[in-house]
């Protein structure tokens, strides 16, 4: 019991709840403040850092399969935060808020 109550953070961690998009919002921002180097003319370059492609792949599954009218506040704070980040997210972001808007669900609009 001692040992499984030391690991409960990487349970909520894995639900991809509000502690995951939390968490990935202000790791995105530390990462992006702090990585030595990471600057270049064209922006930083996500592609570089480890791990980043399975988070964003995970937010993006998360944002697919929620409706958008129910994401939670912390969701929509960490897709902004990835997008002022890394602005080529802006379109792939789109597409999932489009492809989750309704003409008959006008909150979706």
């Amino acid at each position: 019991l001692l040992q499984r109550a030391g690991d409960a953070w990487l349970d909520r961690l894995a639900n991809r709840g509000h502690l995951f998009f939390t968490f990935l919002a202000q790791w995105t921002s530390h990462v992006s403040k702090y990585a030595p180097g990471g600057m270049l003319r064209g922006g930083f370059m996500w592609q570089a850092v480890n791990g980043y492609a399975q988070l964003i792949k995970a937010l993006l599954l998360e944002a697919k399969r929620r409706p958008s009218e129910r994401w939670p506040e912390s969701l929509g704070q960490c897709v902004t935060t990835q997008i002022v980040h890394n602005p080529a997210l802006l379109q792939v972001f789109t597409l999932v808020v489009f492809s989750r808007a309704g003409v008959h669900r006008p909150r979706t609009v």
